[in-house]
């Protein structure tokens, strides 16, 4: 084996090995004890939106896209800015993003019937990413149970 074969060898390795905990965390029933129909209250949300108006599904997967490219899908990219302190969503690179009004109309549906239970972060964007592109079926499952993100990230955003 030659020496830069064992280095990519020993970088694969170390990286399957510090994501192994984090991956099972992650699981497509996660919602199965605390709420139920978590996923089909998000997917007729957005169904519902977009049958009013289909512009915003492509800018579901984009969404999806930019939140969890700087750190992870945290919904850190929903952050408003506050005073001296820019967001992630303000920044110039997700300038023109779309399909906020869907996240939140689908996670004001969810806050309904399982209140303080679904994240942002969790279910609120995958999910909307995958109903946004038009699938039908659901046998593209979405992991779930990821953590909210709580910080702004808009200087590693523009710092990249």
């Amino acid at each position: 084996m030659k020496k830069w074969e064992q280095g990519v060898e020993l970088v694969v390795s170390t990286l399957l090995a510090l994501f192994q905990p984090v991956l099972m965390l992650l699981n497509v029933d996660y919602y199965q004890q605390s709420c139920l129909a978590a996923i089909s209250i998000v997917k007729k949300a957005v169904y519902r939106s977009l049958s009013a108006n289909p512009n915003p599904g492509v800018g579901l997967i984009r969404l999806h896209f930019h939140d969890c490219f700087v750190r992870g899908c945290d919904a850190s990219v929903l952050l408003k800015s506050i005073p001296r302190k820019e967001s992630e969503m303000d920044s110039v690179a997700n300038t023109g993003l779309k399909g906020f009004e869907v996240v939140e109309a689908a996670k004001q549906v969810v806050e309904a019937q399982c209140p303080g239970v679904v994240s942002y972060a969790d279910i609120i964007l995958p999910l909307p990413a995958r109903d946004g592109a038009g699938n039908d079926r659901e046998n593209h499952l979405i992991t779930t149970s990821h953590a909210q993100g709580m910080t702004e990230s808009y200087s590693l955003r523009t710092n990249q």
